[in-house]
């Protein structure tokens, strides 16, 4: 839902924008690790689905476990109750938020993570007569619309153990957690860009540093653990699309009530 302006001013480019992700997208939203012992608990070892089991396989053997797809399904069952179990005493667990439409991450981690591709892109540039840095001139000019973007699942594909140092009163110590990732997502989201440039304002994006910013994002990532070279993609599509076309987001009153006790909290 727009403004009732929005059709009529014009200030606006729509493009859709798509990234399919190398490898895993991992999540950085801390979470419950009940959440993620019932995952194991449910995940499928009893589906006729080998991928799945596989997988399932492939978490536990990563929790230190020996599971084997050549085990027999008591065996399998036995060692699940034994991951879930190590899961439940790990404060450490992140992973993705999810409502009834599955998997999703924020609109605002795009928008940051197109942020820092401009501070790293263009850090040292002013822009305009007011000399406006590069990185908040792009932060004025370039909008994700929606809120929630879907990784196009109900679950996550996998949980991968992190291992981590940190420093403290007692020295040097080594901490154990566990993230949820999604093996190779395709995302699609909506960006529109301000294309209206009053007389002596700042000038619009243009198509090179439009190029220069998504391909230096290409490589940074999204996501959590992109310091290990998670959450790579590259963009295959960006299309520009007519007004009419473009999912503008519809900010609901319960919507918003949650997102104020939220920051509240």
């Amino acid at each position: 839902m727009a403004g009732i302006f929005a059709k009529d001013a014009g200030i606006w480019d729509y493009y859709r924008v798509t990234f399919q992700l190398r490898d895993k997208l991992m999540g950085g939203i801390p979470k419950d690790p009940k959440i993620i012992e019932g995952w194991l608990k449910t995940k499928g070892i009893f589906s006729n689905d080998e991928d799945i089991k596989h997988e399932l396989v492939r978490t536990m053997q990563e929790l230190g476990l020996e599971a084997s797809p050549d085990m027999s399904t008591e065996e399998l069952f036995a060692l699940q109750e034994e991951a879930a179990d190590n899961m439940s005493a790990v404060k450490n667990t992140n992973g993705f938020k999810s409502d009834e439409q599955g998997l999703y991450i924020e609109g605002r981690q795009l928008k940051a993570a197109l942020k820092e591709s401009a501070n790293i892109m263009f850090g040292g540039e002013r822009v305009g007569p007011t000399r406006k840095g590069f990185k908040n001139y792009v932060s004025e000019r370039l909008m994700v619309i929606e809120q929630k973007v879907y990784l196009d699942r109900m679950q996550p594909d996998g949980v991968e153990t992190v291992i981590g140092h940190v420093s403290g009163p007692q020295g040097p110590r080594s901490t154990l957690g566990y993230t949820e990732y999604c093996v190779q997502p395709k995302i699609t989201f909506h960006v529109k860009e301000l294309k209206v440039m009053q007389k002596g304002g700042e000038p619009p994006i243009t198509n090179m540093q439009r190029k220069r910013l998504y391909t230096c994002m290409e490589e940074q990532g999204i996501g959590a653990l992109r310091s290990m070279q998670h959450g790579r993609f590259d963009l295959v599509q960006h299309d520009e699309i007519k007004a009419k076309d473009a999912p503008e987001l519809a900010v609901t009153l319960k919507d918003t009530e949650a997102a104020i006790l939220e920051a509240a909290s």
